[in-house]
């Protein structure tokens, strides 16, 4: 189960095709699917979802790649183009099947915080969340 602390951790918007694997991975970690603040299909809708809710709604979002209409990296450039005020500093965690170094640098290029390959371990995903949010939240103060 999540530690009591780690709860402020969501919402968090989760986006991409296998929207039953990552919901599956935080249940299994101790949240409940009515925690999750969104699901969408595809990078265009995920970042319509953020563009909408109000500044600092999310603590994370976690972004497939591979994507319809737009991937997660072009998805993640334009969230981080946003003149939103948690544009620059929401988490955004790519959840992929590709592994190479350079796919970690094409994220990080993108403005991705974090990069975990599938098949996810669970707990390395919620070590890299709560390790971002904490860096976010820390960067909201300064």
């Amino acid at each position: 189960l999540v530690p009591p602390h780690l709860k402020p951790l969501l919402p968090i918007l989760l986006s991409g095709i296998l929207l039953y694997t990552y919901p599956q991975v935080l249940v299994g970690l101790g949240y409940s699917t009515s925690d999750l603040g969104g699901l969408t299909a595809n990078g265009l809708l995920a970042l319509e979802k953020f563009a909408r809710s109000p500044d600092g709604w999310y603590n994370a979002i976690l972004m497939d790649l591979r994507m319809p209409v737009m991937d997660g990296l072009e998805a993640t450039k334009n969230i981080r183009a946003m003149e939103k005020a948690d544009a620059q500093t929401v988490p955004i965690i790519a959840l992929t099947a590709q592994a190479f170094e350079t796919d970690a640098e094409k994220c990080a290029a993108a403005g991705m915080n974090g990069h975990v390959a599938k098949p996810i371990n669970e707990q390395e995903l919620l070590a890299l969340i709560e390790r971002e949010f904490i860096k976010s939240a820390q960067a909201g103060q300064g």
